[in-house]
């Protein structure tokens, strides 16, 4: 079984292209691991013999050759907005943390971070990523294992064969579906054992996941035990055991960081948690999650945002189990480095954007009762080779450069035994000689002017901050617009302001006025009446409850379509059948509409054949809420323009605005009451209902009054 590879370059990154090894000549040498100089440079390296150490020190000394001989072009100082100075107090190998402020301003992959000598001269970097981002750590097999049965337990005793440093283990399973809790512990001398990880939640085929493999920090680890708790299921088939081995020392520092959890959205079987990592670009180990809940295991995905053509999509970026056994069932669990009432989610992936989303999948169960979240965060170093003391400076926040080609990434496998100097990162702040471009996009752009004759609604919106904002449109809203908001507009001084539409899979529920409504005609027929607050709004799924224990019912929802003629039609919405067993736990009817309502009127009917008609109690219906997102300052004031039938979606350059949407912090706004304009005229006012009739009842009173009027105008008849 293989450890799941990322998708980018982490351990030596330098924008988002790994660099060949080809890419660097040496002169007089057929490649880098042969060449050498003479006499050979060395640096302290940890953990290797003395033959080992040459090896590594006349790689080192290549390196330090060609960063001597190949130094880079400089660069333009003035095309970069932001400036970050770093104090090196001695020169050579330099490894340092970037702050996450810093990765927060550059753009994915650093491909905009530059870095400047004393001398103003351009300086080679790469980072170095957390160890579980390696791709070009090996996966090997174990040289033996031994798998023994106990009363509750499976016990594999693993013999690794190797004295590298192990950072994770697989295990590979037979066929069939199991979830079991796994305790790892590793020794050295055989005698004695230190606990590596406890209750890691080891699954295959379980609610459509899999994950058979968990990751610790490095170590060499002569024999490594694991046992797999069967108090509740029975032994699973193990194939074979795959270790990580890498070549890092065993200092990787994992800081833990509470996440801020912006918004919760519950839906029929699902939990959609928005999460704030106070910076973009982060690399994120695992989440921990706080609930009080005492047994559960919940498919659950972590998802960033991000922009495709003009609209804003989520893709995912981890997925696995929450999960949590009987408290107390396993004894392992009281040597646990975690509170028993927080969870894991391994995640061991870089979070582009400052949001992500934690979707929880429920099923039939609650909602799980998060109190807290925290991010496990390793750092990310900054590795350069430092000619010279004093202070250096980083560049970021350039949209148009692109990655960089250092020679010094070469050498990064050389580089990680290696021990490194350090230094001391000043404040991050505005770069006195940025010169903007001749044409600068501007961060608060606005779009073409806008003829708003067409338009019949809109609504002021209310902005507390300059900035990125998110707007989520309120029912009124979506059922006057078109079912894609191709007649949405924001419009500042006449003119547009870009925005990004977010048609995010969190639901909304509406309350429903629910009336019996039996017709005597159908007495086997039990009917309601359900009220909306407004005609044509985009409903999506309806759900009803019963006290009953034992039925089997077809459930529908129709309206009644008046075609303005004193006619109509009877529209079908959706249809299912509502069944509850004996023993069966009191699942509550869910309904999905087919086809989106036109008016404020439902009628939700059960068939009841023979049988006693059901007991309803309340009536839900859901909507897919819809957000749209946008930069916007204080003034001028902006303004949401909606209800255009005629209108077709708007076409903006999302470039500038998507980057900076993905890394600020989102500001909530909201919009003040509904405007009914006269520039949209008759053919922009679709009458419903009650006003229909009104339009007819006055359009007959006018005629009769024009009639009246050209009768007395007229000359009498003669006879």
């Amino acid at each position: 079984m293989n450890f799941p590879r990322p998708r980018e370059n982490s351990t030596a990154s330098v924008g988002r292209e790994r660099v060949p090894r080809s890419s660097a000549p040496l002169s007089g040498a057929g490649s880098n691991r042969d060449f050498c100089l003479t006499p050979p440079v060395s640096l302290p390296v940890r953990g290797l013999s003395r033959a080992g150490a040459i090896r590594v020190s006349s790689r080192l000394a290549a390196g330090l050759w060609l960063l001597v001989t190949n130094l880079p072009a400089a660069v333009n100082v003035a095309d970069w907005r932001l400036s970050q100075p770093l104090d090196i107090p001695a020169p050579g190998l330099i490894k340092v943390a970037l702050p996450a402020e810093t990765l927060g301003s550059l753009r994915a992959g650093a491909v905009d971070l530059r870095v400047l000598d004393p001398a103003a001269g351009e300086t080679g970097w790469f980072l170095e990523r957390p160890l579980r981002f390696m791709p070009d750590a090996p996966v090997r097999p174990a040289e033996s294992f031994n798998v023994t049965l106990e009363s509750q337990a499976t016990v594999i005793l693993v013999e690794t064969g190797t004295t590298l440093p192990l950072a994770g283990l697989a295990l590979d399973t037979g066929r069939g579906s199991f979830l079991k809790a796994v305790t790892v512990e590793g020794t050295v001398d055989g005698t004695a054992w230190t606990p590596l990880a406890t209750g890691v939640p080891f699954y295959h085929e379980f609610q459509g996941e899999s994950r058979r493999q968990t990751t610790f920090a490095p170590q060499p680890w002569t024999r490594l035990r694991l046992t797999l708790d069967d108090t509740r299921t029975r032994p699973i088939v193990v194939t074979g055991v795959q270790l990580l081995v890498v070549t890092a020392g065993p200092d990787t520092p994992v800081a833990r960081q509470p996440v801020r959890i912006v918004s919760r959205d519950e839906s029929p079987g699902e939990s959609r948690l928005t999460l704030d990592f106070g910076s973009a670009n982060r690399d994120v180990a695992s989440l921990l999650v706080t609930t009080d809940e005492g047994v559960f295991a919940r498919p659950t995905t972590l998802r960033v945002r991000g922009l495709e053509g003009t609209r804003w999509v989520e893709r995912s970026v981890a997925r696995g189990l929450l999960y949590r056994d009987f408290v107390g069932a396993n004894p392992a669990r009281t040597q646990a480095r975690l509170p028993p009432e927080v969870t894991r989610l391994e995640v061991g992936e870089p979070v582009p954007a400052r949001e992500a989303v934690l979707v929880i999948q429920n099923g039939d169960n609650p909602p799980l009762p998060i109190t807290t979240i925290a991010a496990e965060l390793p750092p990310v170093r900054l590795v350069i080779h430092a000619r010279q003391s004093g202070r250096y400076q980083l560049l970021a926040g350039n949209p148009a450069v692109s990655a960089p080609r250092y020679d010094l990434a070469i050498f990064a496998d050389q580089f990680k035994t290696a021990i490194p100097g350090t230094g001391v990162f000043g404040a991050l702040g505005p770069n006195p000689r940025y010169q903007p471009p001749a044409v600068v996009p501007e961060p608060f752009m606005l779009g073409a002017a806008l003829d708003l004759s067409g338009w019949s609604r809109r609504k002021a919106v209310s902005i507390q901050r300059p900035g990125a904002q998110v707007l989520e449109l309120e029912p009124e809203i979506l059922a006057h617009t078109q079912p894609d908001l191709a007649d949405l507009r924001l419009v500042s001084d006449g003119r547009q302001r870009p925005f990004v539409h977010d048609p995010s899979p969190a639901w909304r529920s509406l309350p429903v006025v629910l009336a019996p409504a039996d017709d005597p005609k159908r007495p086997a027929v039990s009917r309601w009446r359900l009220k909306l607050p407004h005609a044509g709004l985009p409903i999506a799924t309806l759900t009803a409850d019963s006290t009953a224990t034992f039925f089997d019912r077809q459930v529908s929802v129709h309206e009644f379509v008046d075609d303005g003629r004193g006619d109509g039609s009877d529209r079908v919405l959706g249809e299912t059948r509502w069944r509850r067993m004996p023993g069966q736990p009191a699942k509550a009817l869910t309904l999905p509409l087919t086809t989106r309502p036109v008016t404020d009127t439902l009628w939700l009917e059960i068939g009841n054949l023979d049988n006693a008609p059901l007991p309803i109690g309340s009536v839900t219906v859901f909507y897919p809420a819809a957000r749209v997102r946008f930069l916007a300052p204080g003034s001028p004031a902006t303004l949401l323009y909606y209800d255009n039938p005629r209108s077709r979606p708007p076409a903006y350059d999302l470039d500038l605005v998507a980057s900076q949407l993905l890394v600020a912090e989102s500001g909530t706004v909201t919009t003040g009451p509904e405007e009914i304009l006269r520039g949209g005229g008759w053919a922009g006012i679709e009458l419903r209902g009650r006003g229909r009739w009104l339009f007819w009842v006055a359009l007959a009173v006018v005629v009769g009054l024009l009639l009246g009027i050209m009768r007395r105008l007229l000359p009498p008849p003669s006879k």
